[in-house]
């Protein structure tokens, strides 16, 4: 009898671990395989004493089926519980994202799923992390990696290499730029990922917001804080700006005293149009702030005040308007209905609201349609 109260006992504790566990992770949570993660839950350690706890996730990658100006990122922020070391980790799916350090431990986000698309929501509960632990002192090979379940697409590279999967077999190796450049250009395979090499040259930084800064006269340096790796916009006069806040327009060089403006321009090709003409137009953002549309970010408004929303499905996504940055549109001067409106006087109304503060941004331009 004992022993069967003992058995149940054990199975009765047994059970909040296996409910946390994936299907295809083994066991309980090792180094050097990977571990997954929804939100809320964590992971812990036992033969190195270390828990990790997945507490909020970011997406804002890209709908597999929406073309976009860039692929976006999906960001995993962790914290983690080493003996008597705590500490806040936030890491990201971008390819020249490295390993953070924590307490003697490197930790990779290797996948971040379900993948976004257009067509479903996807809530905090349905994301699963995987992610990576291992020692700091060393890296575990691409070959060890895979064995113990990491997929070729996911395996994480030293400092320096290129991540390439080779063609003929489902296997991936960690080897240097000019290498891997060598090895794609010989069809021996594909480069999944460049090396991460700390550079001046945006074409090799894939961040909208580095390359803003490159485009604007500073540099990028790295710098290791609480909450990760984060880049550094370094001005001429020595001034600094975290790199997202000064592509957002919320940090400014110290040589600058401009104030921050919000403005929008509209143009187009002329002012008048014959029925069943197209209007293109242009929205250009001529502040000094990024900009959200607020829906569409335009409309057409009539003679009579009748209202021309756009319809259909988006053609691609509608993400911040950077200062300078424009964005084009075509009106076929049809109504919802699909008719051919009259002639008369049109407004084209551009209407954004102002990144954090979400102030609306607003202006219009008059076209007139004639009847010859």
């Amino acid at each position: 009898m004992k022993g069967l109260l003992l058995l149940g006992m054990l199975c009765l504790f047994a059970i909040p671990f296996a409910a946390g566990q994936e299907s295809d992770q083994i066991g309980f949570p090792q180094l050097n395989l990977p571990i997954k993660l929804h939100v809320n839950e964590s992971a812990f350690l036992e033969s190195e004493s270390l828990q990790i706890t997945l507490n909020h996730i970011e997406d804002s990658r890209c709908p597999s089926d929406v073309t976009c100006i860039w692929a976006g990122e999906a960001k995993a922020q962790l914290s983690l519980i080493h003996n008597e070391q705590m500490g806040n980790l936030t890491l990201s799916t971008m390819a020249y994202n490295k390993p953070v350090s924590f307490d003697g431990y490197l930790i990779s986000l290797i996948k971040m799923d379900p993948y976004p698309t257009s067509t479903k929501n996807i809530t905090s509960a349905d994301y699963i992390a995987t992610i990576l632990v291992s020692k700091e002192e060393g890296l575990l090979s691409p070959k060890q990696q895979m064995t113990n379940g990491v997929l070729p697409q996911d395996v994480v590279c030293h400092d320096g290499l290129a991540l390439v999967q080779k063609a003929s077999t489902d296997t991936a190796v960690c080897v240097k730029p000019e290498t891997a450049k060598i090895l794609a250009e010989r069809t021996w395979g594909t480069i999944l990922k460049e090396a991460n090499l700390e550079t001046e040259n945006p074409k090799q930084v894939p961040n909208p917001a580095s390359t803003y800064c490159f485009d604007n006269g500073g540099k990028i340096e790295m710098s290791q804080t609480d909450a990760g790796v984060e880049g550094i916009c370094v001005f001429s006069d020595g001034s600094k700006c975290e790199e997202w806040q000064y592509y957002r327009g919320e940090c400014k060089p110290e040589s600058s005293n401009t104030p921050i403006q919000s403005s929008l321009e509209i143009t187009t090709e002329k002012d008048q149009y014959a029925i069943g003409e197209p209007i293109n137009f242009t929205i250009t953002n001529s502040g000094s702030a990024r900009l959200f549309p607020i829906g569409w970010g335009y409309s057409i408004t009539g003679p009579n005040g009748e209202q021309y929303a756009p319809s259909g499905v988006l053609k691609m996504m509608l993400i911040a308007l950077s200062p300078g940055n424009s964005t084009n549109w075509e009106w076929n001067q049809l109504d919802g209905n699909n008719t051919q409106v009259g002639p008369g006087q049109y407004s084209i109304n551009a209407s954004y609201s102002e990144e954090n503060t979400e102030k609306e941004i607003t202006n219009s331009k008059l076209v007139e349609i004639t009847s010859q």
